[in-house]
């Protein structure tokens, strides 16, 4: 009971931020989305027997496991119901929130910043839509968010056991998407920062390497299997920075450099996977080399895309991540408006503490600059952005309640 009453605001905060998705969910015409980026289709096809494929009997690795895992798991126990994978995405998304919670406690060792970040996860718009849309963007957020609340609170005092927990963590949340791959350099080099004496820090190193490698290394053994090569991540690297970089006008065709065309395209769909995505690196590093100017002004774009999502505004064109009618709002200038705030918050959050600068804040920066300039060089949407959101947030909540602990007395509340 002493518990509840401790912890009752940040039980409310989390009670809203369901409710608002439920309601959301049943009460929006149009929000369960089931079939998006082909993990239902995956899911489906394992429990018919036919095996981890979008299109039997090609097998497939351009997804990662865990999510269609997930799904196929949900579906053999209550069957193929989507309102109820959505509803479990509700409660998912609020134990991130609370996740989120304990992460800003440790940065910040206040209350008030961790409740503030907390409620500005609960009603922030994206979040408590996408609980609707069949995609493994909820349960990445989770789990993702658990490896960097275990990495903040064990960095400091590192051991065997905790070294084998955030490999593993890491793990999980690369098997649900690529992207935290891009942290594995820090979490290996992380050892070497925190200990004196390299042979022990190796040791730390080398077993964060065995518990990433003990959940991941079933996932190379099958891809090497079964397309006789190997697939460190995906098959879905060539065609994300192929499509960022062919549209490019080509005065004398009059279309965009990079279409491929009807018989290229036909020959790739008799190639494997790995063929298939290895041709579309490479024409994407040919369009890079031939075209320097177009590809950096692209890669600058993907920065306003990752937090803003202006491609809405220049392409006319409406990202189905966020359905919603067009009666009631648009997304993206809601998106336009609350990333502007939290960017505009968070970076002068991040001027303030300047003087009190952690550790941990380094570590928080490291996180959202890792994720930015991998979706600049890669294909971006600003749904991009929201494993990193939370992180900004507690910076934007901590210049919030700098200021206005200036011209407001509080009661005696960390």
């Amino acid at each position: 009971m002493q518990f509840i009453l401790n912890n009752r605001l940040i039980f409310g905060i989390l009670l809203f931020g369901l409710i608002i998705r439920i309601l959301w969910l049943f009460l929006v015409p149009g929000n369960f989305i089931p079939s998006s980026d082909d993990y239902d289709l995956i899911a489906r096809n394992i429990i018919a027997g036919k095996g981890f494929s979008i299109h039997p009997p090609k097998p497939t690795a351009e997804r990662m496991p865990i999510y269609p895992f997930f799904l196929m798991t949900l579906y053999k126990i209550f069957g193929r119901n989507i309102e109820f994978v959505c509803t479990l995405q509700a409660f998912i998304d609020m134990i991130t929130c609370f996740v989120i919670f304990k992460t800003a406690l440790i940065v910040f060792d206040s209350r008030r910043i961790a409740h503030f970040t907390a409620f500005l996860y609960a009603i922030y718009v994206p979040y408590f839509t996408l609980v609707g849309v069949i995609m493994n963007e909820i349960l990445f957020n989770l789990f993702f968010s658990i490896f960097i609340f275990f990495l903040l609170k064990y960095y400091k005092n590192l051991n065997l056991k905790n070294s084998f927990l955030l490999g593993l963590l890491l793990g999980i949340a690369t098997l649900i998407r690529e992207t935290p791959f891009v942290l594995f350099p820090l979490l290996l080099l992380v050892p070497f920062i925190m200990i004196r004496g390299w042979k022990k820090s190796l040791k730390i190193s080398l077993v964060m390497l065995l518990g990433f490698l003990v959940l991941y290394t079933p996932w190379l053994i099958r891809n090497a299997v079964t397309f006789q090569k190997i697939v460190i991540l995906s098959t879905h690297s060539g065609f994300n920075l192929y499509t960022n970089y062919y549209f490019i006008p080509d005065p004398i065709k009059g279309q965009p450099i990079g279409v491929l065309e009807p018989e290229t395209h036909s020959r790739l769909l008799q190639q494997t996977e790995v063929d298939m995505d290895h041709e579309l690196m490479r024409r994407a590093l040919k369009i890079i080399k031939d075209n320097p100017g177009h590809s950096l002004k692209v890669f600058f774009e993907n920065f306003f895309d990752f937090w803003f999502n202006l491609s809405y505004f220049t392409e006319k064109r409406f990202i189905m991540y966020y359905p919603v009618g067009g009666e009631m709002f648009s997304f993206s200038y809601t998106i336009l408006f609350f990333n502007g705030f939290l960017l505009l918050f968070g970076f002068l959050g991040i001027i303030r503490l300047r003087k009190n600068w952690s550790s941990d804040c380094t570590i928080l920066l490291i996180v959202i600059a890792s994720f930015n300039l991998l979706h600049m060089v890669f294909v971006c949407y600003v749904r991009h952005s929201m494993p990193v959101l939370p992180y900004l947030m507690m910076f934007a909540s901590s210049f919030i309640f700098h200021m206005f602990s200036k011209s407001v007395k509080f009661a005696p509340y960390n």
